[in-house]
């Protein structure tokens, strides 16, 4: 039932055509922009709909500690920051052979950290919601 109020509303934001409707008058900005590269988006959909929960791959974890480490607290270091932007297509083929699990999202944002992208559409998220 939840559910229902959520996408009745959402549904009623669209509706609404003016300038400060995020919805419909998306800005693609570095800070606030991410986009799931792995799996595909019918993958995700349909795993979604199954009830299953999904985590962002944090390229700044070791290997051997993904199922040991919460990825929120990781969050690097200004010089980690600071390392070379890779191209979409690199930062696929460079990060994706690394996920050997159905759980993980491989996640590019032009920032450095693809997390500080995402925790900044949540908050965000959460503001519009509020």
């Amino acid at each position: 039932m939840a559910d229902r109020k959520n996408l009745d509303r959402l549904a009623e934001k669209l509706l609404d055509t003016g300038k400060r409707n995020k919805l419909i008058n998306f800005k693609d900005t570095k800070a606030s922009s991410a986009e799931v590269i792995y799996p595909d988006c019918e993958t995700v959909f349909s795993k979604c709909a199954e009830g299953k929960v999904f985590e962002i791959y944090d390229p700044k974890i070791p290997d051997e500690d993904l199922d040991d480490i919460d990825t929120e607290q990781s969050e690097g270091s200004e010089e980690d920051n600071k390392e070379k932007r890779l191209s979409r297509s690199e930062y696929r083929d460079h990060y994706l052979p690394r996920i050997r699990s159905d759980k993980y999202l491989l996640v590019y944002s032009q920032t450095p950290n693809p997390l500080t992208a995402v925790k900044n559409i949540a908050k965000k998220a959460k503001e519009i919601q509020d």
